[in-house]
């Protein structure tokens, strides 16, 4: 007889993560889809272009532009994007950073 094992009770609703700048929270989807969008972005292309439309892809045109990503440094849109990833994995910045150095 097949065993079968619950999960519909088990499984989160609505995820969402969230990332702080200055006095704003910028909430966004936990999916897996998400993360997929930005993993494809980081291991894609290597176009800057490419990062930022995953980013409005994530965090919505609106807030891309408040944030000012197209005006900032590569190394601080390698923080925004190290701050999604571990606001998606539900980890530290730091252990987050960590995994991107490996």
């Amino acid at each position: 007889m097949t065993k079968v094992v619950k999960l519909s009770n088990k499984f989160a609703k609505d995820e969402k993560a969230g990332i702080e700048i200055g006095d704003k929270i910028y909430e966004f989807d936990a999916s897996v889809e998400t993360a997929m969008l930005l993993e494809d972005a980081v291991a894609g292309d290597g176009r800057v272009s490419s990062l930022v439309a995953a980013l409005e892809g994530v965090l919505g045109a609106e807030a891309v532009e408040d944030i000012g990503v197209k005006k900032m440094s590569l190394a601080n849109m390698k923080i925004l994007i190290t701050g999604l990833s571990a606001a998606l994995q539900g980890t530290t910045y730091e252990d987050a950073s960590a995994r991107f150095q490996r």
